[in-house]
């Protein structure tokens, strides 16, 4: 397009080293998470996933207002400059996920 761009921080996109990058800062973060709440984790049944920057997290309704989900659905939940954006759907790495009916279906790109 004509224009070129600095990039003064993260890694960049596109990098075959960028997701193993990113995935090391923010794995010591949901470490500590889990050692936070292990004794909490371990009575209730949650599902959640990463890959990069995409968060996947499954879990009874009524668990949402509990301090460890509400500590992980935290937009700032592994701190600045690291911020989340919440979606409104439930695709993920390509796939949409219907929890009610326990299925995922590949979307295939356009």
């Amino acid at each position: 397009m004509g224009m070129c761009f600095r990039q003064i921080r993260g890694s960049p996109i596109g990098n075959q080293i960028s997701p193993i990058l990113s995935s090391i800062a923010v794995c010591a973060v949901e470490l500590v998470w889990h050692q936070t709440y292990q004794t909490w984790l371990h009575t209730h049944q949650i599902f959640s996933v990463r890959y990069v920057d995409n968060r996947f997290l499954m879990c009874e309704q009524s668990l949402i207002k509990s301090p460890a989900i509400r500590a992980f659905l935290n937009l700032w939940f592994y701190k600045a400059p690291v911020e989340l954006e919440p979606v409104d759907d439930c695709v993920l790495l390509g796939f949409d996920i219907d929890p009610i009916k326990y299925e995922a279906r590949y979307v295939m790109p356009t």
